[in-house]
């Protein structure tokens, strides 16, 4: 795990989702013309972004698939897709970026999609490109390419009025044995041993932007994520879309953080 490249987050009122960040602070930019847009994204200083993307965009039928289980037997991107278009969490999930994805795939293939191809048409109405791909375990994050030929435009920016620059950390809930989840970690991203770290209520996986707190659970969730520096406005505004702040210096000394509290 390089970097965690983004989060992305349901907004069952997408207009307000983006309103509600714009008044905590954040410059908002649409996916494409904001008429037809059903994501908004707020890029950060540390190489991530946040992703607001409007919530049930699946045809009904996908909805119908996963309830059945079927979606299941479909490629792991569209399974994907259907766990997205049942979840009832604020965070559907995050993804994390790799300088070498083909390289990545050639290793895992057996255990993820092939490597898919998207773009945007962009409000400025030039393309954006970009490659991914799917781990079949949908617990692990789904990973990304570069952007082509750049993740913003000129018009766009990552500096906010709020003053947060970054993601400090994402707080994941597990559910099943801790042993085995690290090992499926390390096992798809060949993270390093000095890279994960145990503490009294699960591990922590450290990237170049950020750590990613796993807590025991009953259930596997991501319970919230910590914008840092930190803000009052911020964590007055966004709770609810599981939007936390700290200071990067209370990141590993406090234990509030690793539950979201």
């Amino acid at each position: 795990m390089e970097r965690i490249d983004h989060i992305i987050i349901s907004a069952e009122n997408f207009k307000e989702a983006v309103q509600d960040f714009r008044e905590a602070g954040f410059e908002v930019f649409f996916g494409t013309r904001e008429a037809k847009a059903t994501n908004a994204l707020i890029f950060l200083n540390d190489h991530s972004f946040i992703e607001l993307l409007k919530a049930n965009v699946a045809p009904p039928i996908v909805r119908w698939l996963t309830q059945l289980g079927i979606m299941k037997f479909f490629s792991p991107y569209y399974n994907r897709i259907g766990h997205y278009a049942l979840a009832q969490e604020p965070i559907l999930d995050y993804a994390v970026y790799s300088g070498n994805l083909r390289g990545l795939y050639e290793r895992v293939r057996a255990s993820s999609s092939e490597i898919r191809e998207h773009r945007r048409k962009r409000p400025d109405r030039s393309f954006v490109l970009w490659q991914f791909l799917m781990p079949k375990n949908l617990k692990l994050p789904f990973v990304m390419s570069d952007f082509y030929p750049n993740r913003m435009t000129r018009q766009e920016t990552n500096v906010h009025p709020n003053g947060i620059t970054g993601i400090g950390a994402i707080n994941v809930q597990f559910d099943g044995e801790q042993i085995a989840v690290i090992d499926n970690l390390v096992r798809f991203f060949q993270i390093l041993p000095e890279n994960i770290s145990t503490h009294s209520q699960g591990f922590s996986v450290k990237t170049e932007n950020a750590i990613v707190n796993y807590t025991k659970s009953a259930r596997q969730r991501i319970n919230s994520v910590m914008l840092t520096p930190y803000s009052e406005t911020v964590n007055q505004r966004l709770r609810k879309y599981g939007i936390r702040t700290t200071n990067p210096t209370d990141l590993l000394s406090n234990q509030n953080l690793l539950t979201g509290s």
